[in-house]
Formats: structure tokens, C-alpha cells, sequence
């Protein structure tokens, strides 16, 4: 059975229609808090504020924040008495310099922390995730709010007497925000003789943390969404967990707990039913203690992994061979702790040259994407690297053609995830899209005639609000442009209701490698591009993030929060009965 995201939406939704506030310009006087070059827009119950170059953001956010909103107070049948501030940021240095910035508060027993109306938000890359940010900290404030909201003396009363556990608070709020997918059913899936429930309560990795939105899923699925309201109104007003689970669900803390975790692993048994091992992982020397994984990539070789690492404020660049698991150094960047780098989660993409001699890739200074490019042969070396023209606050992916001559990059300026070329050894860029779509992993076809790639548009041609209001809850299906310059017409290639698609690699003139996630888990498919049919390639149990496929050999990583493993299986062990057409 295909697994899909679980959210409330569509429960939520068929209470009342959409409420949105209608923006209002803040005055001047409301933005002393903010850099001078700011704006900010009101509406019913937010005050926005965000970068002056950046009004589409703004006006988005607000959008999204009050469906949010209206979402979880008819949730939780909760009116909230206070207006609530959001900062938002497309610039990484600005969001983890900002005075604005404040550690997430977390009341430790006998602690009282008055409430907070504000939150910040750093954009992501692309509008899905920017609307999944909004919306997980919607869900923390509003329910922040009603739980330790109030005046001062409610607010003292209130913390003194009631201390929500990190499974009740932050899993709440994770699944809010998030909802239940199939990555979590991967996480979930090794844990089946621990305990999970020590694990739910302590901690902040991935898997904890999924772990305690896995119990108010558990929740929703055996007792429905239409009780949250009263679970939550029943532990205000008795000030105990305990006393709302009986009082609306009829168990104990025990008997939720041993419920749980039989429903779980039931579900996680299922999930894996029939699916393929996972393959050897890609053994390797070279990460240091406290390293992190930024960015990777696989030559087409499938001889070579790049990877990016860092780790307070230093950035190495380290070329491991495949085969033997050796690892070398190609160049380091020495400087103090830089809080773009440990404190957000910022994409750094590689690519190889087609030959596999060189690498480009993409560095923050100052915060502002810069490119780099160095070979792959010879001893340690310096690396030049220069900002990209027009300047780009994030990088979400590389590619570069087949001929070696261009790039196409997917980034993130002004708010707006649009395509950009650029040719090869160059920082000038070329703007091939415009709009407020999610323009996501292009690809050259076989030719160079065209860039294929993942939007979540519904149309070829749209304006940047509109599109990207819509685009918040939309399927990623495969588009195509064409590589000769701005305004190109753009064509659908694939229409795949409820299933996402990720271009890979073109295998031939006709077949494109795509992650897809119609099996519940991103799996590689192959699509001709042509007819529109596609073949299923893999159907592991985990669900991989990057991949490359070739003749002889298939090489993918798959990441979560605190690490990532590659994995390399050769292309002749894949099932022949994967091989059939849909």
C-alpha cells in the first residue's frame, strides 16, 4: 500500500473556509526593531517584517501564516487574545547574527519563562518548505500561547503548575507543522528493540525527534483529529497530561505508551513488507570528529565522491575513491567559528565535470552564494572563488552538461527559486525562469537542448504571488525548458498526481533517471521522457536524497539531520522485476 503524507489539512479544512488578513502597510514607527532597509505588512493577528528587496516573501508569508493559524485555533477551538510578530530572513549571515534571534525556550522543571508573541524564520530554498517552516512555528507559538499565554500572573500560574514533557510540546508542534511521511516510517524502522519511549522524552537528533510526533500520530489514527480540542482544553484545565488523557481518551500514560509502541512497529513492519535491502554503504577515512556533511555528489564515473564538510567555520573539500575507500583533502578554508555554517542547515551542491576531472560548487561568504571550481588531479590546492552576478542567497543544486560547456543552478534571490545558466568556469548568470514557482534539480537532456526539471506549477506561465501562494501544497512533476536563453516556452513532461519527481540523469536521448516517491520512499524510477511511461529502478527501504546510475553501478546517500550514508550496489544485482512498465 502506498504511503503518503498524513496531514490535517483536509480535516481542517472542510470546517470553514480560508480567513486571511488583508496586508496592511506597517508604519515606520513598528519597524525600529528591524535594520532600517526593512518593511513590514500587518494582517488580522501578524506583524510581518522582512527584507525591503523582498515584498513578495513578505506578502507570501503572511498569507501562509494566517491560514496556519486559522487551521490550528479552530483545531484546538482556541481565539487568541494577543497580536503575534514574525522576522523573516533570506539572508543566513543576517538570521544567525540578528539580535532578533532567540534560543527556542524549553521551561526545565521549576523554571518560569514568560511567554514569547514571535518567532524567526530563515528561508529554506523553495516555497514548500519556506510554507512547512511558517507552519511548524505557527503551531508553536498559537499552542505556546495556550497553554502559557496570558497575562503575567496566568503566565507564572500556569508554567508553575503545568510542565509539558519535549513528546507532548515539541512532538505536537512537529506534527503540526510536518504531518507524517514516509521519511519518518524510514527513521522509525531500526528502533524496534529499544526503548522508544526513553527516546521520545530526551533529546534532540532525528530520530528522537521523530519519534514524538510518531505518538500524536498514533493519536489521530485510533482516536481521531476531532479529539485534539478537547485533550488539549481537558490538560489546561486540570494542569495535568495524565488527567486529559483519561478524561478524553480513557487510558493512562501507560496504557497510551504500550498502545503506541504496539501500533508502531505494526505499521513499521508493514511499511517494509517485500521492499529491497539496503546495499553496501561506501566505507571511507577522512571526516573528522564533529564534521558535518554540506553538500555531495558522485562523479558519472561512478568512481569518485565529492564532499563538502565543515565544522566551526572551517570548510574542507575531500575527494574520496569509491573503490578502495581513500580519501584526499583538495582544499581547506581555515577562519573563525561562522554561525552560517554550525547553527543552520545551509546546502552547499557539488558537481562533477562530465569527464571527472574538475568540481564546481558553491561557498557562502558574507552569507552571499559564491562559486568555485577545481580539478580533481595534483596536490592540495588554493581555491578562488568569486560571487555570483546577479547575486543568489542560496543554492539548492548543480548540473552541469554533457559537453562541459554550462551550468544550470536552481537558486533562491529576492524569495523567488528560479533557474539559472551560466557558462562553465563563469559566476555570470543567466535567469531562465521567473516566477514563484519551486524550480528544483535540473537537469541538461542528452543533447544540451534542453534543462529538465521539478516544479510544483500547475501552469507553463505564472506571476510570482499568485503562483507562489498556490504552489505551497503542490505535487513536484517534471518540466522542461529550453537551454537558448530567457523566455523560453516551458512544457510539462510528466503529470503524476500525489507523487513528487526529481530529475537524476538522462540514460539515453529518450530515458531520464527521476527520484520519485510514489512507493511511499524516494526510489529511482526511469521516464521516457516521449511516451511519458516510466520503469520503477529501486524500491529500497530507505528513501535516498541523491543519486547517480550508470551501466555497471548505482551510488545514493541519503541524509537526516545528523548524518548521511552512501550506499553503492552494482547495477546488474537490481531485480529484473523492477523492470516493468506502469
Amino acid at each position: 500500500m502506498t504511503l503518503r503524507l498524513i496531514f490535517l489539512f483536509g480535516w481542517l479544512t472542510l470546517l470553514a473556509p480560508r480567513v486571511l488578513g488583508q496586508p496592511t502597510t506597517i508604519t515606520d514607527n513598528s519597524l525600529n526593531r528591524v535594520p532600517a532597509d526593512w518593511k513590514g505588512i500587518s494582517t488580522e493577528n501578524f506583524d510581518l517584517f522582512f527584507p525591503g528587496t523582498s515584498p513578495v516573501m513578505g506578502t507570501i508569508a503572511a498569507q501562509y501564516a494566517e491560514e496556519c493559524f486559522f487551521h490550528f485555533t479552530t483545531l484546538m477551538d482556541f481565539r487568541p487574545r494577543h497580536r503575534y510578530s514574525i522576522f523573516l530572513f533570506n539572508d543566513p549571515l543576517a538570521y544567525t547574527e540578528s539580535a532578533l534571534i532567540k534560543a527556542e525556550q524549553i521551561r526545565e522543571p521549576g523554571q518560569t519563562i514568560l511567554f514569547d508573541y514571535s518567532f524567526s524564520v530563515l528561508h529554506p530554498g523553495d516555497n514548500a518548505g519556506f510554507y512547512k517552516s511558517i507552519r511548524t512555528q505557527v503551531a508553536r507559538l498559537v499552542m505556546g500561547d495556550y497553554y502559557h499565554g496570558g497575562s503575567i500572573q496566568y503566565s507564572i500560574q500556569s508554567n508553575t503548575l503545568l510542565y509539558l514533557p519535549a513528546w507532548y510540546s515539541k512532538g505536537l508542534t512537529a506534527y503540526f507543522g510536518e504531518g507524517w511521511g514516509p521519511q519518518d516510517e524510514m527513521i522509525i524502522g531500526g528502533l524496534k528493540n529499544e526503548n522508544l519511549l526513553e527516546l521520545a522524552l530526551e533529546g534532540d537528533s532525528e530520530t528522537e525527534y521523530v519519534i514524538r510526533k510518531s505518538i500524536w500520530h498514533f493519536i489521530v489514527t485510533a482516536y481521531g483529529p476531532e479529539k485534539f480540542s478537547e485533550l488539549f482544553y481537558m490538560t489546561r484545565l486540570t494542569r495535568s497530561i495524565e488527567s486529559g488523557l483519561i478524561t478524553v481518551l480513557g487510558i493512562t500514560p501507560k496504557t497510551l505508551t504500550e498502545r503506541w509502541r504496539e501500533w508502531l512497529l505494526q505499521e513499521v513492519n508493514s511499511a517494509a513488507e517485500g521492499r529491497m535491502e539496503l546495499p553496501a554503504t561506501i566505507d571511507f577515512k577522512g571526516i573528522r570528529t564533529g564534521e558535518k556533511v554540506r553538500g555531495y555528489a558522485f562523479d558519472r564515473q561512478g568512481k569518485q565522491l565529492a564532499l563538502f564538510v565543515s565544522k566551526q567555520g572551517k570548510q574542507r573539500l575531500l575527494l574520496v575513491d569509491i573503490a578502495n575507500g581513500n580519501s584526499s583533502e583538495l582544499f581547506s578554508i581555515n577562519g573563525p567559528a561562522d554561525p552560517v555554517q554550525d547553527l543552520v542547515s545551509i546546502k552547499q551542491p557539488l558537481v562533477f565535470s562530465p569527464d571527472g576531472k574538475k568540481i564546481a560548487g558553491v561557498l557562502y561568504k558574507k552569507a552571499k552564494a559564491q562559486f568555485f571550481y577545481i580539478e580533481t588531479e595534483g596536490k592540495k590546492k588554493n581555491v578562488a572563488s568569486s560571487p555570483v552576478s546577479p547575486s543568489l542567497e542560496l543554492v539548492n543544486s548543480i548540473s552541469w552538461s554533457n559537453d562541459g560547456k554550462d551550468l544550470v543552478i536552481s537558486g533562491l534571490k529576492n524569495g523567488n527559486c528560479n533557474l539559472y545558466l551560466a557558462k562553465a568556469g563563469s559566476w555570470n548568470l543567466v535567469q531562465l525562469t521567473k516566477n514563484g514557482f519551486d524550480e528544483l534539480s535540473p537537469v541538461f537532456s542528452s543533447d544540451d537542448q534542453n534543462i529538465y526539471f521539478s516544479s510544483n506549477r500547475d501552469t507553463s506561465t505564472a506571476d510570482n504571488l499568485s503562483s507562489a501562494w498556490e504552489c505551497r501544497n503542490k505535487y513536484f512533476n517534471i518540466f522542461k525548458i529550453a537551454t537558448r536563453g530567457t523566455n523560453s516556452p516551458i512544457e510539462r513532461v510528466s503529470v503524476t498526481p500525489l507523487t513528487n519527481e526529481f530529475p537524476v540523469a538522462f540514460t539515453s536521448s529518450f530515458e531520464l533517471v527521476c527520484i520519485s516517491d510514489e512507493s511511499g520512499l524516494r526510489n529511482l524510477v526511469k521516464r521516457n521522457v516521449f511516451l511519458g511511461s516510466a520503469k520503477n529502478i529501486s524500491d529500497f527501504r530507505c528513501g535516498m536524497d541523491q543519486a547517480m546510475i550508470n551501466d555497471s553501478i548505482l551510488l545514493f546517500g541519503v541524509s537526516t539531520k545528523n548524518s548521511t550514508v552512501f550506499y553503492k550496489m552494482a547495477a546488474e544485482k537490481i531485480p529484473l522485476s523492477l523492470w516493468v512498465k506502469k
